[in-house]
């Protein structure tokens, strides 16, 4: 089954039924916008087990966001295992997730977490969270986590 298919079939079912909700409080949901990250840490999936590099449109991500309006999320994080921050139209998802007032929760290896972003982000108001993944502080064992180099770390003013 394509992974599409396979999603509209998820949405299907979770929207046939509004009493699937009424048991439940969704404080959190993940919703993966796209399948690779600039790093390859050993721990991680996407490294083990890469996917073909995609990256979620808008109007899919508008749809799903349509279609978890019943469960009424406080916040939504846009990555399972992946960068969210190599889509290129990532300031525009977190746009629409405060136009329905939802709260972005941001897990991030912070290699392309820009001052741009950064100042988007505060103006945009709906980010109270940047988790930065930083696996290690030693360069070597960073690298041997990572497959990269330990990069500079500068601090935004």
């Amino acid at each position: 089954m394509r992974t599409r298919d396979l999603l509209e079939e998820q949405l299907l079912y979770f929207s046939r039924d509004p009493r699937i909700f009424q048991t439940r409080t969704y404080n959190l949901v993940n919703i993966e916008i796209c399948t690779h990250c600039t790093s390859r840490c050993l721990y991680c999936p996407v490294s083990t087990a890469p996917q073909p590099e995609r990256i979620m449109s808008n109007k899919t991500f508008g749809i799903i966001l349509k279609k978890i309006e019943l469960l009424k999320p406080f916040r939504v994080c846009l990555n399972h295992y992946n960068e969210p921050l190599l889509d290129p139209d990532f300031l525009g998802k977190v746009a629409m997730l405060k136009e329905r007032g939802i709260e972005l929760v941001l897990f991030t290896n912070a290699l392309l977490l820009s001052r741009t972003i950064i100042e988007s982000l505060v103006r945009l108001g709906n980010t109270p969270l940047v988790a930065v993944n930083l696996p290690a502080i030693e360069h070597e064992e960073y690298a041997r986590l990572t497959g990269l180099p330990l990069p500079a770390v500068h601090a935004v003013p």
